[in-house]
């Protein structure tokens, strides 16, 4: 007659508990069945989940963590991305964690690879003279650029070591079939507002080719204070290594025909690939090649 009573009873005080395998909310002692008050800490055990209840606040919080986690397992791996300087015969395999887009991967970069004391006149300040300008000028004409040189093999930046949201660029970032066997053609470039894995890629490696800045590219990003983003030197690689690169490079774009002569290379790749759609009968690939997409 009075089992479900009983029942009724029993169900209340579970519900009561929560679903903690009968642990109590406050301090997770785990409560001999029927009981209506922790033995530990006397918490009464039919009042609903309160601020005090840590253990169980704890507990709610980790499995709330759970899903997060598992995402960020699940989640793709960076790209790895080879960057090659020809002119000092500098190269690298890094990839980013944490981007926003290419502009913030430069940005990056550019804070890990680059040392600003090393550059030319860097502690001089400027030019006093017109006849110094000038000395300084022809001194620049032949300099290739800032040597790429890692500061670290894995490099964490936070948003707020950035300083401002407008950047420039420290070096031209070109597309692989850029370089020619007279040099690196630095009007066709790489645009910051795509992702890394759109950049062209060679042999199944996306590469990205330094050059010294031809003039000032600015881009402009809007980083959350709170993220973290992280450069990772993968390996360095021989100058017999990056020469090699370069070679292949060098004869594979030789017959390349560009889509363009000037711009962003993913831009126009993107624009021809969607006209080539749109004709009635679409002709064979002239563009970057099957593998460069």
């Amino acid at each position: 007659m009075f089992s479900w009573i009983n029942k009724l009873f029993s169900n209340t005080l579970q519900s009561a508990r929560g679903a903690d395998q009968g642990r109590c909310p406050r301090c997770g002692v785990i409560s001999r069945a029927g009981a209506t008050a922790c033995a530990a800490c006397h918490r009464d055990l039919s009042l609903p989940l309160g601020p005090e209840d840590t253990w169980r606040q704890r507990e709610l919080r980790e499995a709330a963590k759970k899903p997060a986690t598992a995402a960020a397992n699940s989640a793709p791996p960076a790209p790895h991305i080879l960057i090659l300087h020809p002119g000092y015969h500098r190269g690298f395999v890094v990839t980013f964690e944490g981007l926003l887009n290419l502009a913030h991967a430069f940005t990056l970069f550019q804070h890990a690879f680059l040392n600003k004391a090393a550059l030319p006149f860097a502690t001089e300040g400027p030019p006093k003279t017109v006849a110094e300008a000038g000395v300084r000028r022809k001194v620049l004409e032949g300099w290739p650029g800032p040597e790429p040189h890692p500061s670290a093999e894995v490099l964490s930046v936070p948003a707020s070591h950035l300083g401002g949201c407008v950047h420039g660029n420290a070096w031209d970032y070109c597309p692989w079939f850029a370089l020619k066997s007279e040099g690196l053609f630095q009007d066709l470039f790489i645009g910051g507002e795509h992702a890394p894995a759109e950049v062209p890629q060679f042999e199944g490696q996306r590469i990205i080719l330094l050059g010294r800045a031809q003039g000032l590219r600015t881009w402009v990003f809007d980083t959350p204070p709170d993220r973290v983003a992280h450069v990772r030197v993968i390996r360095t690689l021989s100058t017999e290594e990056v020469d090699d690169w370069c070679g292949r490079l060098t004869r594979a774009g030789a017959g390349l025909q560009l889509e363009s002569k000037a711009g962003c290379a993913i831009c126009t790749h993107r624009l021809a690939t969607l006209a080539r759609s749109a004709e009635p009968t679409a002709a064979a690939d002239g563009g970057l090649g099957p593998d460069s997409s």
